[in-house]
């Protein structure tokens, strides 16, 4: 065990995988530590790599297929032949002050797949997670309540998929699902509820009720159903997993 640590170490430093799970989206895939709450679903996919394949991690909070623009440019350049590249994006974009309409997300995640292939990479695409929905003050009962906006950019994303004939997880409705079987309690577990959140007018730390970010554990529980999925329906990005 330990020289196969320490061989996964050295590929990494020399950039030597066999292959990559390239990671491009949001905060819910970006790369987190052990000191913060937040979890990265996309960073707990890394137990279940088979030796000497790697997760090279270019995902950022707060980003749409807007905003990515600037960090595709400069990290793209870490994608080489034979990696998978997961694209997921819809949280942010459907802000306000970011709003990304249908035909810019299709255009945007086209031009994605375009890159990849160009570059012997193969893309696919990945709905956003669910939000948690549930509020503070509801009780156990209380039914799930989806994000509309979530399945929305989802179901863009998918049809871009079938255009360019890539794979594509519903992690949307599959979060979603999960969610109803969890009911109030399940579904807050998995996110960091309770938090802070800076104030934009005054600079103050406001406590903040955070069912968009998931804790480590929901974060692992998302990374499963992923690939749970992934080998149910026998998906190429399957090959990187044992």
């Amino acid at each position: 065990m330990k020289s196969s640590i320490v061989l996964a170490c050295v590929l990494s430093s020399f950039g030597l995988f066999a292959a990559n799970l390239v990671l491009v989206g949001d905060s819910t895939l970006a790369p987190r530590t052990e000191k913060v709450k937040n979890g990265s679903w996309g960073d707990m996919l890394k137990p279940s790599l088979k030796e000497g394949n790697g997760i090279v991690n270019i995902a950022h909070s707060g980003l749409t297929v807007r905003t990515i623009q600037k960090h595709w440019l400069k990290e793209r350049e870490q994608i080489k032949k034979g990696d998978y590249v997961i694209f997921q994006f819809g949280i942010n974009d459907a802000v306000k002050a970011k709003f990304v309409d249908e035909a810019e997300f299709k255009k945007t995640m086209g031009e994605f797949v375009d890159y990849c292939r160009a570059h012997g990479a193969t893309p696919f695409f990945a709905s956003p997670l669910a939000s948690g929905s549930f509020s503070k003050k509801d009780k156990v009962d209380a039914k799930y309540r989806p994000a509309e906006a979530r399945t929305r950019y989802g179901d863009y994303a998918k049809t871009v998929a079938a255009e360019k004939k890539v794979d594509f997880v519903d992690m949307a409705r599959l979060t979603a699902a999960e969610f109803e079987k969890l009911g109030r309690d399940g579904t807050v577990a998995c996110f960091v509820g309770d938090s802070q959140r800076k104030d934009k007018k005054t600079g103050e730390m406001k406590p903040h009720w955070d069912m968009t970010h998931p804790n480590k554990a929901g974060a692992k529980r998302f990374a499963e159903i992923f690939l749970a999925d992934v080998k149910a329906r026998k998906l190429a990005v399957g090959e990187l997993f044992k």
